[in-house]
């Protein structure tokens, strides 16, 4: 005996069932086929979401397709509910407005101008982006078509026959459910169908010979048979050995040791930025990567121009931010630039200039201070350096020759200390033709009374005393 099991997957749930065969009654000289047509309207078979029809039958001509006379049996395999719909999508932008239309035309006296046409619609907005996908349909159970061949003369099949079931792998009735494995609870329906044309008397004779090798009917599970003289054994694969169930959505295929192959389900990675799904190939995922350059996010906030490399990755070119400032501390990247985060306005700071004081942030990033001048140079203090606070004096040197402002002091210098002072010093005593002395912080300036100006010059011997304009008394003798 060689027994195959096929899986028929879809996101549909089974519901109802209807056209079970209990009595299967064989068919010669042919194989079973099975015929699947998806229907929109299946309220009629309790399926408010459509379903699958499942014709059944032997290919009574051989043609190699089930034609509408060799339909033994129907089932109806209800779909799953839908899920839920995605969110809508965002608005797309308003369109542009339309041109004013033109004014009408002015009406007789008193009549008002027809009204001017409308203005023709502005374009319409794009369209906003679409909602995300709702969530999936419940599971399906899968329809399992199992396959037994027996080589031995029964049914009326000198050849050997076929025998075909057909169930959903649901567990009904305490059985197994979604295990892969078509439990007998879980047979809806089977058929009969003989391997090869009737042959004459000696058709056993014939097949112990040949074996179902000349039907090609061995596989990785069951690469061979042997004869006992009344029939062919099949010889199953150890469990484990590596096959293929035709499944892609399977793999590690192996070998049960009863001549089943099966693999395990696995499940692709979710779609990222630079992949766009994958596709499962039976051995694992393959990927469908978008075209180098296309935009992306590579969620680092510290490149900008993100694009795919056209491999399935995501990266930006990295950028740097200004350095931070007392006004600026710091700067936050987001991905396409540097936001900067200013100090509060008042912060103590420095603007650079050394012409100003005081300086503060404003709260926008920039420090300003108020001007503020120097003392005027003088012949000691020759220069002031403004440090950013106050005026730095540059001194000159001692002993350099300056004006202290005070004519009772001459030979005035500098005392290297930004001061500048002179000696003291005295004039004559006034006299009566040189009645005073103004100081002029280098000497004496005489006062002379005018000539003709009486004096008295000390002589005894002289009379009629005058000055003479110049400082000088004199008399006649």
């Amino acid at each position: 005996m060689q027994k195959s099991t096929f899986f028929i997957m879809g996101i549909f749930l089974l519901t109802s069932a209807c056209g079970v065969d209990d009595s299967p009654t064989p068919k010669s000289n042919a194989s079973t086929m099975v015929k699947q047509l998806a229907l929109e309207d299946c309220s009629e078979f309790g399926c408010p979401n459509g379903c699958v029809q499942i014709d059944y039958g032997v290919d009574d001509n051989a043609n190699g397709g089930l034609d509408a006379s060799e339909i033994d049996g129907t089932e109806y395999i209800c779909h799953g509910s839908d899920g839920q719909p995605g969110e809508p999508g965002t608005q797309g932008e308003t369109g542009a407005q339309g041109e004013q239309g033109e004014t009408g035309a002015q009406g007789e006296q008193g009549e008002s101008g027809d009204q001017g046409a409308q203005g023709e619609s502005g374009a319409q907005g794009e369209q906003g982006e679409p909602g995300e996908d709702g969530a999936d349909g419940s599971d399906a159970y899968p329809v399992l078509i199992e396959s037994e061949k027996h080589f031995v003369d029964m049914y009326g099949c000198d050849q050997g026959y076929q025998i075909t079931h057909i169930g959903i792998d649901d567990g009904l009735d305490g059985a197994v459910a979604d295990d892969g494995i078509l439990q007998e609870t879980e047979i809806r329906t089977s058929s009969i169908a003989c391997l090869a044309p009737d042959l004459d008397d000696d058709s056993l004779k014939n097949l112990e010979d040949d074996c179902p090798e000349i039907f090609n009917l061995t596989d990785a599970c069951t690469p061979s048979y042997t004869q006992d003289g009344s029939a062919c054994l099949p010889n199953y694969a150890e469990s484990g050995a590596a096959c293929s169930d035709g499944n892609n959505s399977t793999n590690g295929d192996a070998c049960n040791g009863s001549g089943s192959c099966s693999g395990t389900p696995y499940s692709c990675p979710g779609a990222s930025a630079c992949t766009v799904g994958y596709t499962q190939d039976g051995v694992g995922c393959v990927p469908e990567y978008l075209e180098s350059g296309f935009a992306c996010s590579d969620g680092n906030n510290g490149t900008a121009n993100d694009v795919c490399n056209g491999s399935g990755t995501c990266a930006g070119t990295p950028f740097s931010c200004p350095s931070p400032t007392t006004c600026t501390p710091n700067y936050t990247p987001d991905g396409s630039g540097c936001v900067a985060n200013f100090a509060s306005a008042g912060t103590v700071c420095n603007d650079g200039n050394n012409g100003t004081a005081n300086d503060v942030c404003n709260g926008s990033g920039s420090c300003a201070g108020t001007p503020f001048s120097c003392p005027s140079p003088t012949t000691c203090t020759p220069n002031y350096t403004p440090n950013g606070s106050s005026c730095v004096p540059t001194f000159a040197s001692p002993g350099l020759g300056c004006d202290d402002g005070n004519n009772s002091t001459k030979n005035d210098a500098c005392n290297g200390s930004g001061s500048c002072a002179g000696m003291p010093y005295a004039c004559p005593s006034p006299t009566a033709c040189t009645f005073n002395y103004i100081q002029d912080g280098s000497g004496c300036i005489a006062q002379h009374a005018i000539a003709g100006t009486p004096c008295n010059d000390g002589n005894p011997s002289t009379s009629g005393d005058s000055c003479n304009g110049m400082g000088m008394c004199s008399g006649t003798f």
